[in-house]
């Protein structure tokens, strides 16, 4: 793993939590059944995007920039043509299929019979997405990330700026709608239409921005010339090659991503009141999914700088100091999602009373039970990290299809045997990132037989957390019913995150090296260095 690539996957990290931003922003344009709606449309036209075009780029990318490197310039070529028409032709597919079927799929799977004309207008993006895949991964054959970073970022800026042009537009129609039918759900069913055809035109736009760049950017057919090949591969040999090699990096996306859907589908046929689930799950999305898929991000970051240090280390033949920036990435990670656990956990109410966009009890419930899923996941993400590179697609696809029974079961117990309804997307989460976290660990420390401490990785920040956390709760009983629930969150943030990283510093629980591996640990280790703590 270059510097390229890892700047190419925080710079993707930081455009998720963009993303995730705009949800929440545009949860308030919609209400928390639009958003609703609309997750359930998108999430089963991301599950047929994934099945068709999931892992295309970074396969592709690997494909061309091994023929590059070898001077098969005849071979880039096609393939670059053959694998965008193959791709074309399996999107237009999809859009027909999930075109048809959207009725079907939102009343009789998803339950969700407001999100049918949302997922019709969301069906032409599995096309255009294949596309901007296969493009991005012809950029990256050539050695170059920043077309796909760029279009990255300018997806949620431009959902968010169409989906308020379009949202309120068409939530004003939805109004009259609901009036005259005396139904006020058409008027959030509407709204999400303005963010849906946002979504699409979008995704045409970032198609015509790459194409243009694929089409004035340099070609091999300037290299041919310098080709000395006599056999050129044919259409059967680019697509067998081609599957080859995305079958195991698709086959995770999928089985990771699975879960979500079928969370929510098992959601509404378990519940009797639909209409209260969708609002549960809506508030759900803009709330308890957006704190721990921003956070997630923020933990990823940091670990992808940690796991390319050690790699660059490793090939320098510096075997024993790679190993310790392998455990100082777990001791970080580690030591910054039980901290991100422990403030959810505490300032769950005053969270939810922040972003729920309806009744944020249920919201609040989430949070506390399900925090841990933060530590976890990014535990979990930097594990398989590793196993990708070195080679080990098949354990992680074997991983993922256990996880996912773990979870199907854990949340069928949940919702038919404990009633918790929602709590059980939670719930099965929870259960379902320990089970993929210590899996993962397990193979992987006996990949590296590296030796762990786990009182100073995990028992030690455990006590920090749990005096940081009875602190910020006695100041959050002090602090909400004077300065709100938006000032105590951060204040009490930025005093938990101060009074925990200074006792684990007071104890020395962290080395120089390990620091540097933070995020904003150079400056933690500055004040370690001049309080004489390091």
């Amino acid at each position: 793993m270059n510097q390229a690539e890892i700047k190419r996957r925080q710079a993707g990290m930081l455009s998720e939590i963009l993303s995730w931003l705009v949800i929440a922003f545009l949860g308030r344009v919609t209400g928390a059944n639009g958003i609703a709606y609309l997750a359930a449309a998108w999430e089963a036209a991301e599950l047929l995007w994934l099945l068709i075009s999931g892992g295309t780029a970074d396969t592709l990318g690997r494909l061309l920039r091994g023929r590059n490197t070898k001077g098969q310039y005849k071979n880039v070529m096609k393939m670059r043509r053959d694998i965008l028409l193959l791709q074309a032709g399996f999107g237009i597919l999809g859009s027909v299929l999930l075109f048809a079927l959207s009725e079907w799929l939102m009343q009789d799977v998803f339950r969700m019979q407001y999100s049918s004309l949302i997922l019709m207008i969301l069906a032409p993006t599995v096309f255009l997405r294949s596309i901007s895949e296969t493009l991005t991964g012809c950029f990256r054959g050539e050695g170059t990330e920043l077309p796909g970073t760029i279009a990255a970022f300018l997806r949620p800026v431009f959902i968010l700026g169409f989906g308020l042009l379009f949202g309120k537009i068409l939530a004003g129609y939805g109004n009259k709608v609901s009036a005259l039918l005396l139904q006020l759900n058409f008027t959030a069913m509407y709204s999400s239409v303005g963010v849906a055809i946002a979504i699409t035109v979008t995704e045409l736009f970032l198609v015509l921005f790459l194409f243009l760049i694929y089409k004035g950017g340099p070609s091999p057919r300037a290299k041919i010339q310098e080709d000395g090949m006599r056999y050129t591969d044919s259409f059967f040999d680019c697509v067998r090659l081609f599957a080859g090699g995305r079958i195991l990096s698709g086959g995770i996306l999928f089985l990771v991503f699975l879960p979500v859907p079928l969370g929510l589908v098992f959601l509404q046929k378990a519940v009797a009141e639909r209409d209260a689930a969708a609002l549960a799950y809506g508030d759900c999305i803009v709330c308890y999914g957006v704190v721990c898929a921003i956070l997630f991000a923020l933990l990823r970051i940091s670990g992808v700088s940690v796991t390319g240090k050690y790699f660059y280390y490793q090939r320098k033949g510096e075997q024993r100091y790679a190993k310790t920036i392998f455990s100082g990435g777990i001791h970080t990670i580690a030591a910054s999602g039980i901290f991100a656990m422990t403030a959810i956990m505490v300032l769950s109410e005053q969270i939810a009373a922040v972003l729920a966009v309806e009744k944020g009890e249920n919201v609040s419930g989430m949070l506390t039970l399900g925090a841990g899923v933060i530590p976890l996941s990014a535990m979990t993400a930097y594990f398989a990290g590793y196993l990708v590179l070195y080679g080990k697609r098949a354990l992680l696809l074997g991983v993922a299809a256990l996880t996912d029974v773990v979870y199907i079961l854990s949340v069928t117990v949940f919702l038919n045997a404990g009633k918790m309804e929602i709590l059980s997307l939670a719930g099965g989460a929870l259960i379902a990132g320990g089970t993929a976290c210590v899996a993962l660990g397990f193979f992987l420390l006996k990949q590296i037989k590296c030796r762990i401490s786990w009182q100073k990785t995990i028992g030690i920040p455990l006590g920090a957390a749990c005096v940081t956390g009875l602190v910020m709760m006695l100041f959050a009983k002090l602090l909400t019913p004077h300065l709100g629930n938006l000032f105590t969150v951060i204040l009490l943030c930025l005093l938990g995150l101060v009074l925990y990283w200074g006792i684990l510093l007071v104890l020395r629980n962290f080395t120089e090296q390990e620091l540097e591996g933070t995020l904003g640990g150079r400056f933690l280790g500055e004040i370690a260095r001049r309080l004489n703590l390091l």
